[in-house]
């Protein structure tokens, strides 16, 4: 490849989402097979540009406290090796350049390549923004290059490093901050569709971040359909259940409240509301709602028994670790699926679930003896305990009293 002078030539650097190199239309990523440590070596010399990097302070940071670490005779190897691999690689773009240069047994970044690192960029932009008499038109532009520049995390391929997650957290808060304030400003000057479409693009990189759910919600009502922020909410409501086990919080539902009291649709067919009402899927297990709703079941139920009627119980079960502890907030996840898989299994359809939290969940069984109801949660704890996985379940079970 012929060389291509390096005067007003700039290397694009994407950490944001991913992790790429760009020169003269030609670009290097991280691919399987690739060294991790020669990347992150690559990223120390970008994130360090003008400063001579010696074979200690490389070391420290591409090993960082991991184990593993050269001892002291094979440090100045290790390094040398790393910036060989690095310069091979770097070769891609383009063959004649020297990107990594050294002197002294220090290493730089070559000072004659400019380079232009989307994160650096995005933290520009949000100091600009946080001026206080910058004007509305220009702060709003910082804030947008902000939202554009944010691809995703910060070098995910590289994320087990202690140094990558604080930097991603770093720039994940400072987007969030952004996304909010630009949120306020699209508000303001009533731009619906910008509203929108910002709060789509937030919760598509953070569905848990409920704060644009709500403004998603509003912005719908603003624009006169609240049938579809109603919709909405049924839809986040099933998917928060469904992926972290947890129901909305109070701030959603008191917004979804304030957008359904606004409805003044009547409808006077019965026909109507019977097909509202009606489960739309197939009925096959048990009923999954989030707890707030398994409380009013649950009250119901207790009303509809008599004495001398067929009995209800309550069950709560609790997932515990192979020394009958509490399960970690780490292994949650892969539990919490394993157990609803047991509990679709074997409850009926008429049987109601709620994960109270990741870890513990009710079950209420209608028409269902003591005896009968400790036989079925046998089924369950049978189809949910691993001594693979180190799954045990706890289960409690009380009958339901009469009121």
């Amino acid at each position: 490849m012929a060389s291509v002078s390096m005067e007003n030539s700039v290397v694009e650097v994407k950490t944001l989402g991913s992790f790429t190199l760009s020169y003269h239309n030609r670009t290097v990523e991280i691919e399987k097979g690739h060294a991790r440590k020669m990347w992150l070596l690559i990223v120390c010399l970008l994130f360090h540009q003008g400063r001579k990097m010696t074979q200690e302070a490389l070391l420290d940071f591409v090993w960082g406290e991991h184990t593993g670490q050269p001892n002291t005779e094979e440090k100045s190897g290790a390094v040398k090796n790393m910036v060989y691999r690095a310069r091979l690689l770097l070769k891609e773009l383009d063959e004649e350049v020297p990107f990594i240069v050294s002197k002294g047994g220090a290493y730089q970044w070559n000072p004659a390549v400019s380079c232009k690192i989307d994160a650096l960029d995005l933290e520009q932009h949000c100091l600009s923004a946080m001026q206080d008499t910058l004007p509305r038109q220009e702060k709003k532009e910082h804030l947008e290059s902000v939202l554009s520049l944010y691809q995703g995390g910060f070098l995910q391929q590289l994320a087990k490093y202690d140094w990558i997650q604080k930097m991603d957290q770093k720039y994940r808060q400072l987007y969030l901050k952004s996304a909010e304030a630009l949120l306020d400003i699209y508000m303001q000057e009533n731009q619906t569709a910008e509203t929108e479409r910002l709060c789509s693009k937030v919760v598509q990189l953070f569905p848990a971040e409920e704060y644009f759910h709500r403004a998603r919600m509003r912005c719908y009502a603003s624009s006169g359909r609240e049938q579809d922020a109603i919709a909405y909410y049924r839809r986040l409501s099933s998917f928060f259940y469904q992926e972290y086990g947890a129901t909305l919080s109070s701030e959603t539902i008191q917004t979804y409240r304030e957008i359904a009291g606004q409805e003044k649709i009547i409808e006077r067919d019965i026909t109507v509301i019977q097909d509202e009402l009606c489960e739309k899927n197939e009925v096959k297990s048990a009923y999954f709602c989030d707890y707030e709703t398994f409380r009013q079941i649950y009250c119901v139920g207790a009303r509809w028994l008599r004495p001398g009627d067929a009995q209800a119980q309550l069950v709560f079960l609790t997932m515990l670790d192979k020394n009958g502890d509490v399960l970690a907030a780490d292994k949650g996840g892969n539990a919490f699926q394993r157990l609803k898989k047991s509990l679709c299994r074997y409850l009926r359809k008429s049987d109601t679930v709620a994960f109270y939290n990741p870890v513990q969940a009710a079950v209420l069984l209608p028409q269902t003896s003591y005896e009968s109801g400790k036989k079925l949660m046998r089924q369950v704890a049978k189809g949910f305990e691993s001594r693979r996985y180190g799954f045990y379940l706890d289960t409690k079970i009380s009958q339901v009293k009469p009121v």
